[in-house]
This record gives structure tokens, sequence and C-alpha cells, in this order.
């Protein structure tokens, strides 16, 4: 089955589960695998050869992906809000608060981790930057048109990039952490 016959029994089986009744579960099968999509679409699973992945909502705003590869290696993403981000390996910049709800995100691989936060500051960019070369290690940082940059290692051994710019009056903030690969 092609991969885009198989993306159809994907958006199919989802459209089905939206119009039927909550707890009710709709599965469509292929000779390549299947989806399955259970009460009204909050936990959807594919499975075929190549591995499978599961996508389920909670009310508290959370979204979680997991499921393995053709080897078995497993993967897990979370993202949305309340994801929880002790792995991201620096401290929050003082007085910052998350852009919005779809926020956080964290993704862990059987070769490390990848998290990645968005805040908000009334702060100046190089203010933000500055405050965060003193929390990294190995650190460099670069000005920007609208805002600045650094780069370095956390304490915890971790790849660091924080970003922040300008943006209606505010600094948006943005730092990716990488452990592992």
């Amino acid at each position: 089955m092609s991969r885009a016959a198989w993306c159809i029994s994907l958006v199919l089986a989802a459209a089905l589960a939206g119009c039927s009744k909550p707890n009710k579960t709709v599965e469509v099968k292929t000779p390549d695998g299947a989806v399955t999509v259970t009460g009204d679409g909050g936990m959807v699973e594919v499975t075929g050869k190549d591995g499978s992945i599961s996508r389920s909502s909670s009310v508290d705003g959370k979204t979680v992906f997991e499921g393995t590869d053709a080897s078995g290696k497993a993967v897990k993403a979370e993202g949305g809000k309340n994801v929880d981000m002790s792995g991201l390996g620096v401290p929050q910049y003082p007085g910052a608060t998350l852009k919005d709800e779809g926020s956080q995100l964290k993704v862990e691989t059987s070769t490390g981790a990848t998290h990645g936060v968005t805040l908000i500051t009334p702060d100046p960019p190089q203010k933000v930057v500055d405050w965060y070369k003193g929390q990294l290690t190995d650190a460099t940082s670069m000005n920007m048109p609208e805002g600045a940059m650094v780069m370095g290692k956390s304490k915890g051994g971790q790849q660091v990039t924080v970003t922040a710019s300008s943006e209606a009056g505010k600094t948006t903030i943005g730092i990716v952490t990488l452990k592992g690969q």
C-alpha cells in the first residue's frame, strides 16, 4: 500500500471516530498495518511493518506520542502544557512565564533526549542572553537584528541553545537542550 493510501486510512479513521459515540473504537486494517481510533479521537494508534506510533491527549492539555521504529527502538514525545521539563538542564529565566499552552516539548529516544520550551519576559533580549551565558560553559553568543542567541553546555553536559527575540514589546525566549547523540 502506498504512503498516500496509508495517510488516507489514518484520516478516515480519525474522521470516523469523530462522528462516533464516546468509547467506541474504529479500526481500519490494510495489508501493511492498522489504524485504531478510540473514543472521541483521544487515542490514535498506527501499526505497520516499519513500527508503531500512538497519540493520546489528556484533559490537562498534554499530547503524548509513543512508538517504536522497525528495529524496535522506542521513541516518546510529549507536547503542550504540564510536560515534565526537569530534564531541560538549565533554569527558567527569572520572572519568565510560558508563552502559551503549547510551549513545552520533550522527545526521548534510545540515543538521547531533546527538551524545548518557549517563554516570555519583559526584559530585553540581550539581558536574557547575558543571564544564560552565566548558566552555561563554553558559551558562544551572537547578536541578530531582532535579538540574540547563546549556545553552550549545561552543568550536566547537555548542548543548550537559547534564542531571545523582541516581539510585540516583549522578549520571546526559546530554549532547546540536547542530551545524548
